[in-house]
């Protein structure tokens, strides 16, 4: 076959007859919007299956220790916290783990909008967890409400805010074990707590978490909102 009779064979095999035909071809293979619930939707999936199972579980596990009613148990769950935190918080960075940022970037949504998403996303995770667990462990303890709220929240909070902390200043597979070190040692904590200290030094315990609880939710507030910040030097799009 001669180079003419090939772009004759091409041009038959490509040729469009009609501009009918051509809207047709054009509308089936036409993208799909993308809106506000869909980019929800996807970065979801970022998080992986774990973030949202152990989220599950973990509410799962307090609603079930709590029918026991016995105050020894808000120390387990506080101990599963911890581990809830990580693994929730490990789809903020997971892009990056693997290389995704490039495309990101050139994506129709800037990266920044991309942080924000995923901020909410594992934010409505965390407090979907407290708000099943902690309402069941109050009903079913009789220490302070406000205490048990914050036993739960703190070891939580104090998690997730390390793993921000050490993510935005550690880079490579070095930060996924300073964050799982963290995330055992803060769970730990309360097992110890429940299992040498006496009466006493467990009120002292729960009235410092109640302290130091909103003090961690606004370092976990200012670490987000540098998370989002340190997205404008990767920006490609304003969008």
């Amino acid at each position: 076959m001669t180079n003419e009779e090939l772009k004759k064979a091409l041009r038959r095999a490509y040729e469009i007859d009609s501009t009918t035909r051509g809207k047709a071809f054009v509308k089936a293979h036409e993208q799909r919007r993308i809106n506000l619930t869909r980019i929800v939707a996807m970065e979801t999936t970022s998080f992986g299956v774990e973030g949202v199972i152990a989220a599950l579980v973990t509410a799962l596990i307090g609603t079930l220790l709590s029918l026991h009613n016995n105050n020894e148990f808000i120390w387990v769950m506080a101990s599963l916290m911890p581990v809830t935190a990580l693994l929730v918080m490990t789809g903020l960075r997971k892009s990056e783990r693997y290389g995704m940022q490039e495309l990101e970037m050139v994506t129709r949504f800037s990266v920044r909008f991309q942080r924000c998403v995923r901020l909410f996303v594992a934010g409505f995770l965390g407090a979907v967890t407290l708000a099943v667990t902690a309402p069941v462990m109050v009903l079913h303890t009789s220490f302070d409400p406000v205490q048990t709220i914050s036993l739960l929240a703190v070891p939580y909070l104090l998690t997730s805010w390390e793993h921000m902390l050490i993510t935005r200043r550690i880079h490579g597979n070095e930060s996924i074990y300073a964050c799982l070190a963290v995330a055992i040692i803060t769970g730990a904590m309360p097992m110890i707590v429940a299992a040498v200290a006496d009466a006493s030094r467990q009120i002292m315990v729960r009235q410092i978490c109640e302290f130091i609880a909103l003090p961690l939710l606004l370092a976990v507030f200012i670490e987000g909102y540098l998370y989002v910040k340190g997205s404008m030097n990767e920006t490609w799009n304003l969008y």
